[in-house]
């Protein structure tokens, strides 16, 4: 995306995330962390809720790395849908899409206000959270994140649902 967007779009986007999303995002970091549960299944982690706790350093050396971000949408088919939705020639780093939307898809860990208002609510919805997975401390066990899998079929994103 920094190439197609250039140096100064690319900047201009960065500071919008920054301002906009950032802050949401870092502080899923300051509280414990847990586990949503398996990706487009309504059932809850397998392990009781897993969490780090990033107050306890025990935890985190323990356990932080069975903890992954996970989004619900894949991250390369967002970037592709957004290439297709913008012209060929831009002005701005978000011509042709919805600014909030395609930043809510690649950094949003809460609901946006928007899913209250939109035709299509799921979008809105957190895109980013945490899944407990295998390590190579913990290589047993139950997991709810898929890293062998593709999101990319379960939850599609195209170009005309970014499109403003």
């Amino acid at each position: 995306m920094r190439q197609r967007l250039g140096k100064k779009r690319w900047k201009a986007f960065v500071e919008y995330a920054n301002e906009h999303f950032q802050p949401h995002f870092v502080n899923k970091f300051s509280a414990p962390m847990r586990c949503c549960g398996p990706l487009g299944k309504s059932a809850t982690c397998p392990n009781g809720g897993y969490a780090v706790d990033p107050t306890v350093e025990a935890d985190v050396k323990t356990n932080l790395a069975t903890l992954h971000l996970d989004h619900a949408r894949d991250l390369t088919a967002i970037c592709e849908a957004w290439k297709e939705a913008m012209p060929a020639r831009l002005a701005t780093w978000h011509d042709g899409v919805d600014k909030d939307l395609v930043c809510q898809l690649l950094f949003g860990v809460e609901d946006h206000a928007r899913a209250a208002t939109s035709l299509n609510p799921d979008l809105w919805k957190a895109n980013v959270s945490f899944r407990c997975g295998a390590s190579k401390q913990h290589r047993a066990g139950a997991f709810c994140h898929d890293m062998w899998g593709s999101h990319a079929m379960q939850w599609p994103i195209t170009a005309d649902m970014l499109r403003a």
